[in-house]
């Protein structure tokens, strides 16, 4: 999926509704919805962390493995550099967008809008991709 599918699929926000940083709808990542903070470093069942579901049912998108996704890095709409260029500008449009963190992320930085930059050809145990299929309609 592009970033914005994945944003779309996890957080099911729509425009007039309050919006969601996380799948359950809380502000703050719970260790409890899903695999996160080196709790638990290895592989998880597609049928744990059942509480963490978004609203259309979409499971572990927080926490287990950093999700690739087909968009490249680039800058949202009124991005502005903090003090840190390194950690965004250098990498605009050389590397791919990731979300949802890992299963080593420490759960006060994850939240469902938050990125991460990899190279393509990264071969990383924290990251991993989702498959996805469009139901015919």
């Amino acid at each position: 999926p592009t970033e914005y599918e994945w944003e779309a699929a996890a957080l099911a926000n729509r425009p007039g509704e309050p919006r969601r940083v996380l799948p359950w709808g809380a502000t703050v990542a719970d260790t409890a919805r899903g695999d996160l903070g080196a709790q638990a470093l290895g592989t998880a069942s597609v049928d744990d962390h059942a509480a963490g579901d978004g609203p259309f049912g979409l499971r572990q998108s927080i926490g287990t493995a950093w999700e690739w996704t087909a968009s490249q890095f680039l800058p949202y709409d009124g991005f502005k550099v903090d003090m840190y260029p390194f950690m965004s500008t250098l990498q605009f449009g050389y590397h791919k967008t990731t979300k949802g963190g890992s299963c080593a992320t420490d759960p006060t930085l994850i939240r469902g809008t938050y990125r991460q930059a990899y190279l393509p050809f990264r071969r990383d145990a924290f990251t991993g991709f989702r498959t996805c299929a469009r139901e015919k309609t």
